[in-house]
């Protein structure tokens, strides 16, 4: 496994790469690597000759200091982890090589980001549309894999790649859970173990607002019923549970399809923010 934390032996290394006409599969990452992750590795491997991770926690997508100093650092554990999943190189850069100075660009994403996540977490996306612009320029991927629990993250991506004419396929994996059902994710590790363990509730709700809307119930009955539930839950905060168009994240009617909507939900437990998803296809 190669590692480069300079912009331009990296394109130097990937530019022999497509001289021998390899196809390349790009996974990017900000570390504290889980199953999920991997998962994405898998994928990239089955479906492309090079892979390609980046392992960078992006400051201009958090819109709270105290969010981006408590986010895990375990470089080492990453790259250990990559290795052994067969990743052929890691892109490791600075801040100082991804913001040699303050950006002034601004991405706007209109109506996508800003709703659910961009509505809670205003300029996040802006971030996220900055960062993945800089590593698809320099890794110039031919496919690139996220995970389905960053579904926003994900929607907002491929409309950054429709409108900027990025030449590449984008790929949403499914969610990988623990045991418990808890979407994966590198903020699980904040949680306390009977947090951890609690925080199965939270697919659990998912699970059961889909079972009530194939049955028959109206959405506005489940909102209901699933905002009682988390206030009766003492360490749990739930800031949004919303049905959704899945192609665009916009509210939902009652003439809708089920198999057309997906259910977003958001919860701050311990103060560490939570988010899952369900696509429903009856």
């Amino acid at each position: 496994m190669r590692i480069f934390h300079e912009p331009e032996s990296l394109k130097k290394h990937l530019s022999s790469v497509k001289t021998d006409q390899k196809s390349i599969g790009f996974v990017p990452t900000m570390g504290a690597l889980h199953e999920g992750h991997l998962s994405l590795i898998d994928a990239a491997k089955n479906t492309t000759d090079k892979v390609v991770a980046s392992i960078y926690i992006n400051p201009t997508q958090f819109d709270n200091q105290s969010d981006l100093d408590a986010y895990p650092r375990v470089a080492e554990q990453d790259l250990e982890m990559l290795k052994n999943r067969g990743c052929d190189i890691v892109f490791l850069p600075t801040d100082t090589i991804m913001y040699p100075k303050p950006s002034q660009l601004n991405i706007s994403f209109g109506s996508l980001e800003n709703t659910l996540e961009g509505k809670e977490r205003p300029g996040h996306f802006n971030g996220v549309g900055l960062i993945v612009s800089k590593l698809f320029h320099l890794i110039l991927p031919d496919h690139a894999f996220f995970g389905q629990k960053d579904y926003q993250q994900f929607l907002i991506i491929d409309q950054l790649c429709q409108e900027l004419f990025f030449p590449l396929r984008l790929h949403c994996m499914p969610i990988v859970r623990e045991a418990n059902g808890l979407a994966m994710s590198s903020r699980n590790g904040r949680l306390s173990k009977l947090a951890f363990k609690e925080a199965g509730l939270i697919y659990d709700s998912l699970l059961r607002a889909k079972a009530a809307l194939l049955d028959g119930i109206h959405i506005p009955m489940i909102k209901e019923e699933i905002k009682n539930f988390y206030a009766g839950q003492k360490n749990f905060d739930l800031a949004y549970f919303e049905f959704r168009n899945k192609y665009n994240l916009q509210a939902v009617d009652e003439q809708m399809e089920p198999k057309d909507m997906i259910i977003c939900i958001a919860v701050y437990c311990e103060n560490v923010r939570l988010i899952d998803n369900l696509i429903i296809n009856s």
